[in-house]
């Protein structure tokens, strides 16, 4: 549902950067608390003063590098994982984690290094995150609606139930608009930002699904593709942002998906 009835209130982003981590930081608590100090950092830049305003939230982090693993070892420190592939998954979840506690969606106290990439009861429904090892630290970007703002330009979200959820993108259209009624225009979307999951289960609304199984593709392909096609069959335009791994972002199985559109 539309979170906000104000038509006066209009697009506003904020930006904010963490400090650098330690290798031994990463995917922990500890960025956790950090991405959440600049969310709300980002929130105030924005000048966006209710968290159910907030509609989008940009997180890339680092993740474990051969070279960061190394530097771990060498100072005696214990990661995460040694796996520089399977770190992604703890640094999107922290990361996740720390836009769902920057804008109150989990309490603290539901929160500890042992909850991170396992616990997938915790999670920010408006959370984009990834992670890459070019960065040291954390760029928060922030998309929400505030009464400071001009132009044309609102945003909204939804929740994907899986990648073939062509309703749940003018879902998020609407919520854009203020009007869950309201008639999509193609022409109006300006730009859908969503992440794509693999269904955990293997099944696909009732059909068996190979993105899990497959041997040469990874499943975050698969599922990046089918939901890119089903989101240009709505906008009819393939200028979209669509990202992979979900870890702490919507319930498992599902994933968000935001819309920016001229009103």
């Amino acid at each position: 549902a539309a979170s906000e009835k104000v038509q006066g209130k209009r697009l506003a982003f904020g930006v904010a950067v963490t400090r650098d981590f330690a290798p031994e930081e990463v995917g922990t608590l500890a960025e956790v608390r950090e991405v959440a100090a600049a969310v709300k950092r980002a929130q105030k830049e924005a000048a966006i003063l209710d968290p159910k305003d907030v509609h989008y939230v940009q997180v890339k982090g680092p993740l474990l590098t051969p070279a960061s693993i190394a530097d771990a070892d060498r100072r005696g420190a214990k990661l995460v994982t040694r796996d520089p592939n399977g770190s992604k998954a703890f640094a999107r979840g922290a990361t996740a984690l720390g836009v769902a506690l920057g804008l109150a969606e989990v309490k603290e106290s539901e929160l500890s290094d042992a909850v991170i990439a396992q616990r997938m009861d915790l999670f920010s429904s408006i959370a984009n995150t990834s992670a890459g090892g070019e960065l040291k630290n954390c760029e928060v970007l922030l998309f929400g609606n505030s009464e400071t703002a001009g132009g044309d330009l609102r945003i909204g979200h939804a929740v994907l139930s899986d990648v073939v959820d062509a309703e749940a993108v003018r879902a998020a259209a609407r919520d854009a608009i203020g009007d869950p009624k309201a008639r999509i225009e193609p022409e109006r979307i300006v730009a859908i930002f969503a992440k794509a999951e693999a269904p955990p289960n293997g099944m696909l609304r009732g059909r068996r699904t190979t993105m899990l199984s497959d041997a040469d593709i990874n499943y975050e392909r698969h599922a990046r593709a089918a939901l890119g096609a089903v989101i240009a069959s709505v906008t009819g335009d393939a200028a979209i942002f669509v990202s992979g791994g979900t870890e702490h972002q919507c319930k498992p199985g599902e994933a968000p998906i935001a819309a920016i559109v001229r009103v």
